[in-house]
């Protein structure tokens, strides 16, 4: 049996981010990978895509992946996909794992709402610790934007 946080193999600990491209996703990768960093941990970038659109998915991956390696080259980061039920699968992907982050809202639904669907089924069936991430677009009213 593995410690908690860490991989099957026993290597090094995981957070697992929930990735759809979206701007909220980004704000959550990137601040996952600040917590990587702080904790010699590595990111496995997750994306859950509907059955059927495979290859637009393997490039919204891919994009995230890219991306984090500009952002923080120190830690490792692998992409998985998946198809089916975003909030399943992430919820059993990280069910091993330090720790799983996703945005507060993706890139579908409705806009007006500061926690989408995805993250509220992530906070109620988590097993393990998570965050919910809100993006710069959901900053909270009182509170100083990042680059002021």
């Amino acid at each position: 049996m593995s410690r908690v946080g860490q991989d099957r193999r026993g290597g090094r600990p995981r957070i697992v981010v929930g990735f759809d491209g979206s701007p909220n996703s980004v704000v959550a990768l990137d601040w996952a990978l600040g917590e990587a960093g702080l904790r010699d941990a590595r990111v496995v970038l997750c994306h859950v895509h509907e059955a059927g659109g495979e290859e637009a998915a393997w490039d919204v991956l891919g994009l995230g992946v890219e991306h984090a390696g500009r952002r923080e080259p120190r830690v490792a980061v692998t992409g998985a996909l998946v198809a089916g039920n975003p909030a399943r699968h992430l919820v059993r992907s990280a069910a091993d794992a330090l720790l799983l982050v996703v945005g507060a809202r993706g890139s579908g639904g409705y806009h007006g709402l500061r926690l989408g669907s995805v993250s509220d089924q992530v906070a109620r069936h988590a097993r393990r610790a998570f965050a919910v991430v809100l993006g710069r677009d959901q900053a909270l009213e009182g509170q100083p934007d990042a680059a002021d």
